[in-house]
């Protein structure tokens, strides 16, 4: 009971010192996101991909639940790596 007291109040430290005050023990960099009604630690993964010869031309990884937002970035980052 000791040890597990131990290694909890190292976790707590640890995020206490993170600057968003998080800490995800299974993947250091995922962090906890608003999703439609619920939360879910991980990533959402947004790319561009080019048409005609089906490449990714660019992507981006944010920790945001909700990508509504990203589409206007996203398509003009595309816009940008093909050269649009």
């Amino acid at each position: 009971m000791k040890e597990e007291m131990q290694r909890l109040r190292t976790i707590e430290a640890q995020m206490k010192a993170a600057p968003d005050k998080q800490v995800s023990l299974t993947d250091p960099d995922a962090r906890s996101m608003q999703t439609r009604g619920q939360g879910i630690v991980g990533y959402n993964v947004q790319t561009a991909v080019d048409p005609k010869h089906h490449l990714i031309v660019d992507h981006e990884v944010i920790n945001t639940g909700i990508d509504r937002h990203q589409l206007s970035t996203m398509a003009k980052r595309a816009r940008e790596s093909v050269g649009a």
